[in-house]
């Protein structure tokens, strides 16, 4: 399902990690390899994947967590997000950071860490109509559980204002995501 909507990446949250390093290799394997987690300073995941113009690196607020369950030492989110935009700058892309945190975390984050053009963050309020910026990041949520989409435009130099699509029954469900939901 992840390959038929083209997902660039998914990453590792804390939950992700409650049953275990096996767990996680089934993820890993499940989303075609688009797992990332740059809150493991050891790990099989992969840090950050490029996908057209960005670098799509993600971090956890609660690496502790994710680390003590795997075994390795955790990278604390705003070393995370410099290291992505350093790498960003490197490769000649844009750095987008996937963070598993709340709001004040992210703004927090976003202060912090110059080049960062994209935080996009957990809430579970509905998306707003318009975006924050803190500096030149734009702060973003697609609330929980997939009850909203945001599409976001870039113009090759920012973003624009998102559009924010409410999921319901009148869009038609994925035949693919429909059979895997049904067969889990």
């Amino acid at each position: 399902a992840l390959k038929s909507m083209n997902v660039a990446a998914v990453g590792l949250t804390a939950d992700d990690v409650q049953l275990g390093p096996g767990m996680v290799a089934s993820l890993a394997r499940l989303s075609g390899n688009k797992l990332i987690s740059g809150s493991l300073s050891q790990s099989d995941l992969p840090s950050s994947l490029a996908k057209g113009p960005f670098l799509v690196g993600s971090a956890s607020m609660r690496a502790g967590l994710i680390s003590q369950r795997l075994s390795t030492q955790p990278v604390p989110p705003d070393k995370v997000a410099e290291s992505l935009v350093e790498d960003a700058k490197q490769a000649d892309k844009v750095p987008i950071l996937l963070f598993d945190g709340n709001e004040e975390a992210a703004k927090t984050i976003a202060a912090k860490t110059r080049g960062l053009k994209l935080l996009v963050f957990r809430a579970s309020s509905r998306p707003a109509e318009r975006f924050e910026k803190v500096g030149d990041c734009v702060l973003i949520s697609p609330s929980e559980r997939g009850k909203f989409l945001v599409k976001l435009t870039w113009t090759g130099k920012e973003f624009k204002t998102p559009t924010v699509i409410e999921l319901g029954p009148e869009h038609k469900d994925d035949p693919v995501a429909t059979r895997l939901f049904k067969n889990y």
